[in-house]
């Protein structure tokens, strides 16, 4: 016995976080699979379009990406997952600082200032970080990935979704 540890505890939760980012690396393998998406439902940037160069304009692709988006489904994307270093490259554009409202605001750029400029609802950081063979690398790689997501009242009856994953009471056993 360890006086204020609870070694099963500790357990239970080292399983159920590798089950989980097992789940996570499945999810955006699927999400981030170049064959899953025709190719006018992709854009791969180069160059000077790459967000880390100071030429880069995020808001032409992204503002490009949510009409296309639009046209094809009825609906506006509400939600864009970036990977950690599209996030930190966004953080700190040179056009998204200049869009920020005044100095204080302007190191680095927040998530929340993220969805106002870029007009989502929500921007979620896919951070999640997996091992193979002895070396890291991000689970949701270097992409921005736009998608529309229905509100909980309509994800119940079962409405046209990006991502649902179906997991069944009780399983696995």
């Amino acid at each position: 016995a360890v006086p204020g540890i609870d070694l099963s505890a500790i357990a239970v939760a080292q399983v159920q976080e590798r089950m989980d980012l097992e789940r996570e690396v499945h999810a955006a393998a699927l999400a981030r699979a170049d064959g899953a998406y025709a190719a006018t439902n992709k854009t791969t940037l180069s160059g000077a379009d790459i967000w880390t160069h100071p030429d880069s304009n995020p808001f032409a692709v992204v503002n490009a990406a949510k009409e296309a988006i639009r046209q094809k489904i009825g609906r506006r994307p509400n939600v864009m997952e970036l990977g950690p270093t599209v996030l930190t490259a966004l953080r700190n554009h040179d056009k998204v600082m200049a869009r920020l409202s005044n100095q204080t605001d302007k190191v680095p750029a927040t998530l929340a200032q993220l969805q106002a400029l870029f007009e989502v609802d929500q921007i979620v950081e896919g951070s999640a970080i997996a091992d193979a063979d002895g070396s890291f690398y991000d689970v949701w790689g270097n992409d921005a990935i736009l998608a529309y997501i229905s509100p909980k009242t309509l994800q119940q009856r079962g409405s046209r979704n990006y991502g649902y994953t179906y997991r069944l009471p009780d399983r696995p056993m």
